[in-house]
């Protein structure tokens, strides 16, 4: 194990662009190790490999449940930053809490994830470093699991909400229930189409640096480095990265959210509470920027698609786990999103189906 940190340091000393996807190949080619989906493992050891931008990151590093399969093993959080590399190990002893957002965490009640500044930087004035990764898995030994998964459920349940929930008054009610019959007159505006077209001749035009950055392993990333490409840096709001004034005075917020076609990535979509919030608001509308990236043909498409078209509806889930404690959650879309890129796809508002999802999202 410690041959196998000192050998990746000196691999990113040599090459300083070596990357998270680098360091992942290195150890699958030259280590006696598998790996089963984010973590690579043998019968001594176990790693987890991080993208991150600084020491103090707070990237989601694992889950607990997942890292719970590897903890009687030393595990091993090793971080590429895009000048160095440095090691934590990220046994259940060394983690201070679980994310503020794992709700309801029991110790017989598994959820949420940690993030890289859940991991202590030192334990018992020892410093989590690999100089020292033996002396403190010996510790850890010696702690049995329960105890750590009690203490994790305490200091993650004493997390206080700094946020709270939007209050949806009887006249907001009214207003974010009418919202999907403003959103069939929106999309028959005569900018809609033209935003659509304008977009769909940007983003052909930047063609070359997409297809360069859609390389990029991290979605986060990924996403947010197309997006600036895309918006050309423009300051971003809550809920959207672009916002058009309609002919009708309406403001359009548009979220841009790009996928690889060959990966069945599942993206965010939005924070239920904001946006009821800016559903309460007449004079706006809502809609997402579907921009799909197929590498292989070198093609990229692109769609215009409010979020009461019965496809997105159908693809729309709620995770009440992304979001803080005093939120209703936030929204996931799942593949089936997909759909609006086929050739026959004819954008309508679903009012049924609509009203009764805004009621779901009022109630929760």
């Amino acid at each position: 194990m410690q041959e196998i940190i000192r050998w990746i340091i000196q691999q990113k000393q040599s090459n300083a662009s070596i990357t998270k996807r680098d360091v992942t190949n290195l150890l699958l080619e030259n280590c006696d190790v598998k790996q089963k989906r984010s973590v690579i493992s043998n019968v001594g050891y176990s790693f987890r490999v991080c993208e991150v931008n600084v020491e103090s990151f707070s990237n989601v590093v694992l889950s607990l449940s997942t890292l719970l399969k590897y903890d009687h093993l030393p595990f091993i959080v090793c971080a590429v930053t895009p000048e160095t590399v440095f090691f934590r190990l990220a046994n259940t002893t060394f983690l201070k809490k679980i994310s503020h957002s794992s709700q309801n965490l029991k110790p017989d009640h598994i959820r949420g994830s940690f993030l890289g500044t859940d991991i202590i930087t030192e334990y018992n004035s020892i410093k989590n470093t690999p100089n020292n990764f033996i002396q403190l898995f010996s510790l850890h030994q010696r702690h049995d699991r329960r105890e750590n998964l009690i203490r994790l459920s305490n200091e993650t349940n004493r997390i206080k909400s700094t946020t709270a929930k939007f209050v949806v008054t009887r006249s907001a009610r009214r207003t974010i229930l009418q919202a999907p019959r403003r959103f069939s007159k929106m999309v028959s505006a005569p900018e809609w189409s033209q935003i659509e077209e304008k977009y769909k001749r940007k983003i052909n035009s930047k063609r070359p640096i997409i297809f360069e950055l859609a390389s990029i392993e991290n979605n986060k990333i990924r996403g947010r480095e197309i997006e600036k490409v895309i918006t050309s840096s423009q300051i971003k709001h809550d809920i959207g990265d672009l916002e058009f004034t309609l002919s009708d005075n309406t403001i359009l917020i548009v979220d841009i959210k790009s996928k690889l076609k060959h990966l069945s990535s599942a993206p965010k979509a939005y924070n239920i509470d904001k946006f009821l919030e800016l559903l309460t608001d007449r004079t706006k509308g809502f809609a997402f920027l579907f921009v799909a990236i197929d590498l292989e043909k070198e093609v990229i498409e692109t769609r215009l698609v409010q979020p009461f078209d019965p496809i997105v509806i159908d693809a729309t889930r709620v995770q009440p786990h992304w979001a803080g404690r005093g939120s209703r959650g936030a929204t996931q879309l799942t593949t089936k999103v997909n759909t609006v890129f086929d050739k026959n796809f004819h954008q309508t508002v679903d009012q049924t189906a609509a009203v009764s999802m805004l009621t779901r999202f009022i109630e929760l």
